[in-house]
Formats: C-alpha cells, sequence, structure tokens
C-alpha cells in the first residue's frame, strides 16, 4: 500500500470537508472563497491557487474552445506565508486554445503541464514568482463553463500536484455552483447600485430645487428592486398564507416540474412532495417552531422533495414570519427553498470516503501508525539534531489492530504512548535511527525502509515502513506510515542464504561432477568439475544436451532406463555410461541420478553425480590385461615353469608348448615329488640353496647348469623367486641356442665397429662440407659485392658514353651478381639447419604469420593477392626463426607461381591430429605434375626457367629441412592448372 498518498487522501477529505463549509458560511463572497482556497492550498502543499471566472458571454462558449476569463482571486505562498492577489476580475486571462491536439477544456477534464504551455510570464500577475507547472480544474455548472481553479507549485514536479481523489471533483462542483450564485449576486449588486445612484440623483436634484424626495417613487423604486431580486436568485422564493392555505406569491412560475397555477392547496401540495422519511422535521415540527418564532428568528431545516419527473432533491429551507394576525399569530410568511444537493452528495460521499478510509484502517493487515514527535521539530536543523530531538520526545499516538497484533500485544492502549526510543532500541538501534535519517533525506517520505525491532516477548522482528512526514508551518510534528512483518520473509531469506551456500559449496567445490537436466534433455545446470571433465566452460555446457555428450551408441539404452525408472517413480538410479569430450575422446563415468517429480508424478527435473572412472577404467582393463597377458605368458612362453614350497617339493606345473622337449620327465610326473627325487644330486643342492635364499632375501635368485639329454649337451638358466615365505615360482630356460649365438654375436659386434669407423669418416667430412659452405659463401659473396657495386658505378658515371649494347652488358652483370648473392644466402640458409643451434620456445602464432604477410606486402600488392588464415593454433613451440623461414617461403611460392590475369588467393588452414598439427598452404596457381611432387623439394630442383619464375631452386629443400628437423613430414598435393596444396605436420 502506498502510504504516502493513502494518508494525503485522507488529509484531503477532512481539508476538503473544512473548505467547503468556508466557502458557503456567510454572504462574503470573496472573503469565504480565499478561506477556502487557502486551506486547500496548504493541504495540497502547492505555492499558488487561482480562480478565473468566465466573462459575461462566457456561457455560450463551446467546450472545445478556450474561454474568456479573468482573475478573481490569487494566492501566492511566499516564505511559508499565503498572500492574496484580488483583482476582482479587473485582469483579463487569456489560456492557450490547445496543448499537443487537445482543446483547452472539456467537461471532467484535467489539464496538466508546465505553465508556459498555458499562459506567458505576467498573465496572473507581474509581482508573482515564477511558476513551473499549473493543474487547471474546469468550473461546469449547468452545462456552462462557470470559471477555472489552477494549482501551481515553483519546482517541476512533472505530475499532477493535486490526487486523483473524489473530494477534489466535490469541491469543485461546489465551487462551480458558487460562481453561479456570484453571478446572481453580483447581477442583484448592480442594480442595487443603479437604483441608489438613481434616488441619489433625484435627492440631489430635489435638494438643488429646494423641494422633497417623492415618497411614492422610492416605494414603486423599492418594490421594483424586490422583484428583481427574487426573479434574479436561483433559490425558490414563497409567501404562503395560514389562514386560507394560500400560495401569495412565487418568484418562479414553476417548482420541481410542476406549475404553480396549478395548485389549490401549498401544504397539501409540498407534503405530497416531501419524503416520507422527512415529514417530521420538514412538515409537523414545522408548524410548532413557527408558531414560537419572533420576528426577526429564522427557522432552517433540511429535507429531500421528489420531483416531478420521480427524482430526489435535497433542500435548505429558511423561514420568516412576514405577518401577523390582530392577536399576534402568524398568518404569513416568507420561506426560500435553496437546492443543495450537490453539497449533500459532497458531504455524504466525503462521509462515506471517510468510513471506507477508517474501515480500511481498521481491517487493513498492514500495520497504520501516527508518530507524534512530542516537540514540533524545525525541518532546516542539521538531520543529526532532527534525529537527536525525534528520539528523545516522539511517541506513537495511533496504531490500527494490525500493528498491536504485530507486537504481539492485546490491546492498543498497550502500544500507544509507547516512546519510539523504547521500541527501536538495542542491539539495531543504530540501522533503526538509519531509517529516521532517510526520511529526512528523502524529502520526509520514505518508501519499503526496514527496521528491526523486539515484541513484548522479546522476539526479534523484521518490519517495512513506508512513511510520510507531517509537516505544519516548516515543522514536522509526527509521522504516518504503514509497516508490514516481514520476519517470515526475512527468516526464509537467510535460511534460503544459508542453504544456497551450503549447495554452492556442494555444487561447486564438489569432487564429483554435478549436472541438472530436464525431461527434454536440455543440460539446465554443471558445476566447474563436470565441464573439466568434459574440456568445456561451464557456459557453453549449459547450451547442450546429454545427446551431444552422450556416446552415440548409449543415446538409445539410457533414454530407455530414465523412462523406464520415472515410470516407477524410482527416486534414484544408477548406471556406468560414457561420455564424448571436446576432443572426441570417451569419458567413462559412473552415475548416481536423483529422479525429481511434479506432483501430478511427472517426472520435472534430474541431477546426477558423476564420477569420472576413465582413469580407474584404463587401470582395471590393463590389469586383466596384464592377468591375460601373464597367463599368455606363462603358457606361451617355452620355459618349463613349477611351483616349489620351501621344503623342495613341486607344487604345481605351467603347461607350455614345449613341455614334453628338454625334460629328464614329463612334467605330470614331478608334481608332488622332491627335487632329490627327480634331480641329479648336484642340481638338486644347488636348486635348494637358491630356493632358501630367494625367501629369505625376497629377490630373484639364477644360476646355470648343463645336462645331458638324448645325447646332446644342453645349456639350461635356471632362476626362482620368492611368492611368499612359503614357496616360490622357478623358470628353467634352455639357453643353449643363446650361447651359440653369442659367439655369432661377437662376430657381428667386430663388423659393426668397423661400420662405426666407417660412419664417423662420413660425418667428419659432412661437417667439413657444411664448413667449407659456409666460408666460401662468405668469401664468394665479397667479390660479388664488388663486382655488383662497380658495375652500377659504371652505369652510373659513364651511361652517356654507353650505347644500349654496353647498358645490357652491365645489367647481365647486376642481375648475374644479385642472381649468385641469392644462391649463396640460400646455401647459406641450408647448411645452417643442420647446426646443433636450434632453441625452442612457445611462438604466438597469428603474430608470427602476421609478420610474415606483412614481409609480403610489395608482393601480395603487385599481385593483388588475397591471404586469408583460419583455425591455426594460438600458441605452437618451435625455432620461431625457422619457422618463420618456413612460412615465408611457402607463401612466397603461392604468390609467386600464379595464373595469368586471375587473382591470387591463398589460404593457411591447420587441423587437430592430437599428437601433431597439419598445416595446409592452399593457393590457386599453376600447379605442380604429379611426377614431380617429390622432386621439388631436392636441392637446385627447378620446374620452369629463371625467365619465367626467378628462384634459386633451394626454397623447398629448405622447407623440407625445416620440417624434417621439427620431427615432420611436408608433402604437396597438385594437379596442373588446379593450384597446389603443400602440407607439413608439426608435433605438438
Amino acid at each position: 500500500m502506498d502510504t504516502a498518498i493513502t494518508e494525503r487522501s485522507y488529509r484531503l477529505q477532512e481539508g476538503v470537508q473544512r473548505a467547503i463549509p468556508s466557502l458557503l458560511a456567510s454572504s462574503d463572497f470573496l472573503g469565504n472563497l480565499e478561506n477556502s482556497l487557502r486551506i486547500l492550498g496548504k493541504i495540497l502543499d502547492v505555492d499558488l491557487v487561482f480562480v478565473a471566472v468566465a466573462r459575461s458571454n462566457a456561457g455560450a462558449i463551446h467546450p472545445d474552445s478556450s474561454p474568456d476569463l479573468s482573475t478573481l482571486v490569487v494566492l501566492e505562498k511566499k516564505n511559508g506565508r499565503w498572500r492574496g492577489i484580488q483583482h476582482r476580475e479587473t485582469r483579463k486571462l487569456s489560456i492557450h486554445h490547445q496543448i499537443g491536439d487537445q482543446p483547452a477544456f472539456k467537461k471532467d477534464h484535467v489539464l496538466s503541464g508546465p505553465f508556459t504551455h498555458f499562459f506567458t510570464p505576467g498573465d496572473l500577475d507581474e509581482d508573482l514568482e515564477p511558476v513551473q507547472w499549473v493543474d487547471l480544474l474546469p468550473l461546469w455548472a449547468n452545462g456552462k463553463l462557470k470559471g477555472v481553479l489552477g494549482f501551481g507549485v515553483k519546482k517541476n514536479c512533472g505530475e499532477r500536484v493535486f490526487p486523483h481523489d473524489i473530494s477534489i471533483k466535490v469541491f469543485t462542483a461546489t465551487l462551480a455552483n458558487w460562481l453561479e450564485r456570484y453571478e446572481v449576486f453580483k447581477g442583484v449588486c448592480r442594480e442595487r447600485d443603479q437604483l441608489r445612484d438613481v434616488l441619489n440623483l433625484g435627492g440631489a436634484a430635489t435638494e438643488s430645487n429646494n423641494s422633497k424626495p417623492d415618497p411614492e417613487h422610492s416605494v414603486r423604486d423599492a418594490q421594483l428592486l424586490n422583484r428583481k431580486i427574487f426573479t434574479t436568485i436561483p433559490d425558490q422564493v414563497f409567501i404562503i398564507d395560514l389562514h386560507d392555505h394560500s400560495n401569495l406569491y412565487s418568484n418562479k412560475a414553476t417548482f420541481l416540474g410542476y406549475s404553480l397555477e396549478t395548485i389549490d392547496d401549498p401544504f397539501e401540495f409540498f407534503q405530497q412532495l416531501i419524503h416520507p422519511d422527512d415529514l417530521g422535521p420538514a412538515f409537523e415540527n414545522f408548524f410548532e417552531k413557527l408558531s414560537q418564532a419572533g420576528d426577526d428568528e429564522v427557522i432552517e431545516s433540511e429535507y429531500r422533495m421528489y420531483t416531478k419527473d420521480g427524482d430526489l432533491i435535497w433542500f435548505s429551507e429558511r423561514v420568516k414570519v412576514f405577518k401577523r394576525d390582530e392577536k399576534g399569530q402568524v398568518r404569513q410568511y416568507l420561506t426560500i427553498l435553496q437546492d443543495i444537493t450537490s453539497r449533500k452528495e459532497a458531504v455524504d460521499a466525503s462521509r462515506q470516503s471517510t468510513q471506507q478510509y477508517k474501515n480500511f484502517v481498521t481491517y487493513s493487515t498492514d500495520g497504520i501508525y501516527y508518530m507524534n514527535c512530542g516537540v514540533p521539530i524545525d525541518i532546516q536543523l542539521p538531520p543529526e539534531e532532527q534525529l537527536k530531538l525525534y528520539y528523545e520526545h516522539a511517541y506513537i499516538e495511533d496504531a490500527n489492530p494490525a500493528i498491536i497484533n504485530m507486537y504481539n500485544l492485546e490491546q492498543r492502549e498497550d502500544l500507544v504512548g509507547r516512546k519510539v526510543l523504547e521500541m527501536h532500541q538495542g542491539e539495531h538501534l543504530q540501522e533503526n535511527q538509519q531509517s529516521f535519517l532517510d526520511l529526512i533525506r528523502n524529502d520526509y517520505r520514505v518508501m519499503a525502509v526496514e527496521t528491526i525491532e523486539k515484541t513484548s516477548d522479546g522476539h526479534l522482528r523484521y518490519f517495512q515502513n513506508n512513511a510520510v512526514g507531517d509537516i505544519v508551518n516548516g515543522q514536522l510534528v509526527g509521522i504516518w506510515g504503514t509497516q508490514q512483518d516481514i520476519t517470515g520473509k526475512r527468516v526464509a531469506e537467510r535460511a534460503k542464504k544459508e542453504s544456497d551456500i551450503l549447495f554452492r559449496t556442494l555444487f561447486d567445490k564438489n569432487p564429483l561432477g554435478i549436472v541438472i537436466g530436464n525431461p527434454q534433455g536440455d543440460l539446465v545446470r554443471c558445476n566447474q568439475r563436470f565441464a573439466e571433465m568434459l574440456g568445456y566452460d561451464v557456459e557453453q555446457l549449459e547450451q547442450m544436451t546429454f545427446m551431444a555428450i552422450t556416446h552415440p551408441a548409449e543415446i538409445e539404452d539410457e533414454f530407455v532406463k530414465v523412462m523406464g525408472a520415472a515410470n516407477q517413480q524410482l527416486p534414484v538410479m544408477l548406471m556406468e555410461k560414457r561420455y564424448i569430450n571436446r576432443s572426441g575422446q570417451v569419458v567413462w563415468a559412473n552415475v548416481s541420478m536423483s529422479l525429481l517429480y511434479n506432483k501430478d508424478g511427472s517426472l520435472r527435473l534430474l541431477m546426477a553425480m558423476i564420477e569420472d572412472i576413465t582413469e580407474r577404467r584404463k587401470i582395471r582393463r590393463k590389469l586383466e590385461q596384464n592377468e591375460a597377458f601373464q597367463k599368455a605368458i606363462l603358457t606361451t612362453l617355452p620355459d618349463l615353469k613349477f611351483r616349489i614350497n620351501k621344503e623342495g617339493v613341486y607344487i604345481d606345473h605351467y603347461p607350455s608348448p614345449n613341455d614334453d622337449q628338454d625334460l629328464l620327465l614329463p612334467p605330470e610326473k614331478f608334481i608332488g615329488k622332491s627335487i632329490y627325487d627327480v634331480l641329479p644330486d648336484y642340481l638338486a643342492e644347488a636348486t635348494m640353496a637358491n630356493l632358501r635364499k630367494a625367501i629369505e632375501t625376497g629377490e630373484m635368485q639364477s644360476f646355470e647348469y648343463m645336462l645331458p639329454i638324448r645325447g646332446n649337451m644342453f645349456h639350461f638358466e635356471f632362476r626362482v623367486n620368492a611368492i611368499s615365505e612359503q614357496e616360490v615360482i622357478a623358470v628353467v630356460r634352455n639357453v643353449s641356442e643363446r650361447n651359440w649365438a653369442q659367439l655369432e654375436l661377437k662376430n657381428k659386434i667386430r663388423e659393426l665397429d668397423e661400420k662405426n669407423r666407417e660412419l664417423k669418416d662420413y660425418i667428419d667430412s659432412n661437417l667439413q662440407l657444411e664448413n667449407f659452405a659456409y666460408i666460401a659463401s662468405h668469401d664468394l659473396r665479397e667479390p660479388l659485392r664488388t663486382m655488383g657495386t662497380f658495375a652500377q658505378l659504371l652505369e652510373k658515371k659513364y651511361a652517356e658514353q654507353l650505347d644500349d649494347t654496353a647498358r645490357t652488358y652491365i645489367d647481365f652483370v647486376v642481375q648475374g651478381s644479385r642472381n649468385l648473392n641469392n644462391l649463396i644466402e640460400d646455401l647459406l640458409v641450408y647448411s645452417r639447419i643442420h647446426g646443433r643451434d636450434n632453441p625452442q620456445e612457445q611462438i604466438l602464432l597469428p603474430e608470427l604469420l602476421q609478420e610474415v604477410v606483412g614481409g609480403l606486402k610489395e608482393s601480395i600488392e603487385e599481385q593483388d593477392a588475397d591471404i586469408r588464415i583460419s583455425g591455426i593454433p594460438e600458441v605452437v613451440t618451435a625455432n620461431p626463426n625457422r619457422l618463420k623461414q618456413l612460412f615465408q617461403n611457402l607463401l612466397a611460392n603461392a604468390i609467386k607461381f600464379k595464373k595469368r590475369d586471375i587473382p591470387v588467393q591463398v589460404r593457411v588452414n591447420c587441423r587437430d591430429l592430437g599428437a601433431c598439427w597439419e598445416f595446409e598452404i592452399k593457393d590457386n596457381g599453376i600447379g605442380i605434375e604429379p611426377d614431380f611432387h617429390e622432386k621439388v623439394f631436392l636441392l637446385f630442383k627447378k620446374l620452369h626457367s629463371r625467365k619465367d619464375f626467378q628462384g634459386t631452386g633451394l626454397g623447398l629443400a629448405i622447407c623440407k629441412k625445416v620440417v624434417e628437423q621439427m620431427g615432420g613430414d611436408i608433402w604437396v598435393e597438385s594437379l596442373p592448372g588446379e593450384g597446389a596444396s603443400f602440407f607439413f605436420t608439426m608435433p605438438k
């Protein structure tokens, strides 16, 4: 509820109830008007109130026209005081005809806007301070515009300065009727003044002629005046004779739609028209009062009468004795009936509105209160001083039942009179005091400000307050406010906040992945751990579906399982499933899924706890594989394998393909027997000694022995290792062939030594060749530079003395030196690629490619080349100089070997192959014959003449060396006339 509006409306109703009686209080029309306007100006807190009346011809003006007005009363508030500027209709006032497309005035239409939209400065009065905003209320009565009521403020508020309230409509209706009576009053006064002028002039003339005034003429004029007065005023006037029940005089020919000429008995006539409920005060009690009334006494009463059409009209009747008979009894009386229907309706509406407001306050679920400041507080004081005075003296003056309940009190008296300090004190006093400071700083109006107070039983309550200050003559005397108990809301918010913190902690910090989805398969929310599992950002995942991250082979099966669980209304289901991460790899997971349902049993949400078991599964599979592998080894290896206990008894045997070979006895003959029973003594002793040592030390023991079998001498290796303190595993291997191979191996080693010596000689000669190339290139470049320089000097100095042939020879020399220099430079680059100095570092590849493209700017502009780069990684690891040389050579070739009259297009792309990057430089040039795809990477291998394409033939050979040194491969795919694509790989 808007407390400021409610409180303002209530005060406005009270003000209107005072303003209307003040307007009708006495015959001092303009004094009454000023008093009532002051009341409204104070209630509405405006700076200007004025009334302008329609001039003599305004009554016939069309409603859409701009009226001809003159100011009647203008009231201005200056320095907190009201002053009146009474023009008395001497100042003509023009209101602009239109605002936008709207006519100036229509019935029941209020105009609001900046002052300058309606008036020009000085229209109302030259001495008025500037007014920024005005509201204009038309005053209509009997279908005619009687005038305008205006309100104004000096500060542009951008909205109406008066509230939408029935009280204002009641006041404007009353004021319009008042203006109609005021017109009559002015007319009577004018006729009276004219008659006085005539009488005064007649008297003066008579005196000047030394004669007396004519009494008969004066009486006749007075009768004329009375007749004009009675026929002009809007009230109904009767003179009734009580003896013969006749109507001696009426100022109008009709009454309530009836013709008075047809009425024989006015008492019977009136009795039939008066409302039955009003007959007592209006008719029966009337005669008793009249018989006891004095000549100067006025009998007043109010009652309702029916019109001929059946409508009810309220009348205020004023009766006075007009003539008495010879016995002093009242014979005739004068009665004036005034239509007060509008006033009664206004009062009833105001009373009804007041009662509705009281009912609203009483039965409102919001607490409504009035805080009395105890002492008036000057609003010009500093906020801290106002705060001090407020908390020293302020107390609760009024409160409705709802607020009593909020403090757990039983009756109103338990709360009214309590000091504000008593209610606000405690650990939250400073916070509660801040609410009053907020009121001050917000022009004594606050919305939704909170206080924390204790109830009668000592419990804390959170209250939300809307309040407005009650300011009188620049002093704060009290505060109107409403209060809502939001304790439950705040407690719930705190619980929710704690729950949210706990949930966020469990959700965000959980070592397991957590994901929430809906039945449609949308991934609604997930935590950081789940995003890390799949290699996405959280924001990316929350835009995806479960189908997009689930292994395709499991999508349908998982859907069937979830729907089956939902049909059974299962709260939880477990599953093992496969996800697909961002790189396309499988992620195995254990999923514990909670199913949440709507009230109708339909599936609402799914929340899953996800454990990444990819590594565990790998380990398990490796263990399984190892077990199978070990079993395969045990069953596949040709070795003899036995389990023997610490007493030397054979426990078990593991079969192998050669079980029947190299044994003294078949394997099954060993089981259950002692080694002393099946082996020669020397061999049994050696076996037993190594068996004990293996159990004692926990280390493998081995020895070799020879054994004659089937006429041949075989060599065996015996290995024994402890399985536990009770037994060992023994492996017997026939190493006869190994020993026989050792001799052959020695011979091979001798041959290998000879090959190594040859290789060393080759490497030494190759290094000498690289050194030769480096030194020779430096020695060759010096005479080349000299030759080129002198050829250029010769051309420059003796150009005029040389013929065309000589110049051509000089060009050949200069060009030849340049070509040879380029060849030497490429040889240097090629020789350095094999050097050991090859530092690797992380390279920002987009920046490196930008440098390469910038270095080729001249060629690109010359050939109008379009080079586009896409899909490349941000960072790679390589030698920056050699990688730059690689891209530069490939891009330069793509631009150089172009088709004639076709713009060059070069595309640089990259694919992620997992362990390495695969780059592609694709052009739309002349292409390469398939037979030359391998040859283009050889030294000095040029497919075209120097006349067609310049170059040394080393560019692609250098590229091949660079790629091979990085550990990659380079190749070309091309057809003649269809361009070429050079590919190379770079390990990550």
